[in-house]
């Protein structure tokens, strides 16, 4: 969850660093998903992220592991 509002925080235009901001959402994703799989909301998180970079493919399949762990 705290990955959710970094990505928010740059898909609002709130953060100061918006690539920094996105990172960090990618680097607390992936924490979770190296500490527990099965999490569909790490998946959606770094599923925002890459959209907001404009990785479209990147995104589509992490929001595909979303919706198969959800």
């Amino acid at each position: 969850m705290l990955g959710w509002t970094h990505a928010f925080d740059a898909m609002n235009g709130w953060s100061e660093r918006r690539e920094d901001s996105l990172q960090r959402a990618q680097e607390l994703a992936t924490k979770a998903i190296a500490l527990q799989e099965a999490i569909p909301v790490a998946y959606f998180v770094r599923g925002l992220a890459y959209r907001e970079m404009g990785e479209r493919v990147k995104s589509l399949v992490q929001a595909e592991k979303a919706i198969e762990y959800d």
